[in-house]
């Protein structure tokens, strides 16, 4: 492994049971932070069984919309603070818009799968066809839903010094939803 053998530290934050690092934890300079909020998980599951399909379905949304910001409030916490004691040289966000607050003297890196815009503009794109499967109603909250996601990803703006791509339509889809293109 890279970081291994050039003698860099690299520790990885996540949400307890979500991620595993497995075989890599044997690295010596892999650590392995993870961050569990009982209380919350309990709320999100006990709603889950006990309401009728639909309603948990909405209710499932709302909680763990709640529930996220709790996780990476938390992790966000602890990264800080371990900022603070041993200085990280940066912070590489995988797979989601960072979400976490800007840290003092911490340059974010952030590689996302793609952009909630690409992903809008293919909806929008075959909006006709899924309605013919689904609902008008469903596309019309679909397309609401990654409204939201669009803004909500313009914190980039002020939380990533850079953002990775692994295309080029990724990159147009960021640079329409607002992201600077020499950030890129």
């Amino acid at each position: 492994m890279l970081f291994r053998s050039s003698g860099h530290l690299v520790t990885l934050y996540a949400i307890d049971g979500f991620v595993s690092p497995q075989g890599y934890s044997s690295h010596p300079n892999l650590r392995f932070v993870s961050t569990k909020i009982a209380w919350i998980d309990k709320v999100l599951e006990n709603g889950m069984r006990f309401l009728p399909r639909i309603a948990s379905w909405v209710y499932g949304w709302f909680v763990n919309t709640f529930r996220m910001q709790l996780y990476y409030h938390a992790i966000a916490n602890r990264i800080e603070a371990d900022h603070r004691r041993n200085p990280y040289d940066a912070l590489l966000v995988l797979d989601l818009a960072n979400p976490f607050r800007l840290i003092r003297n911490l340059p974010c890196l952030n590689w996302t799968q793609g952009s909630s815009y690409g992903e809008w503009e293919s909806i929008w794109s075959q909006r006709r066809k899924l309605a013919r499967h689904t609902s008008h109603f469903f596309v019309i909250g679909f397309l609401l839903y990654y409204r939201i996601r669009i803004a909500l990803a313009r914190r980039l703006l002020w939380t990533t010094k850079r953002l990775i791509c692994c295309s080029k339509r990724t990159r147009g889809a960021w640079v329409a939803s607002g992201f600077p293109s020499h950030r890129i």
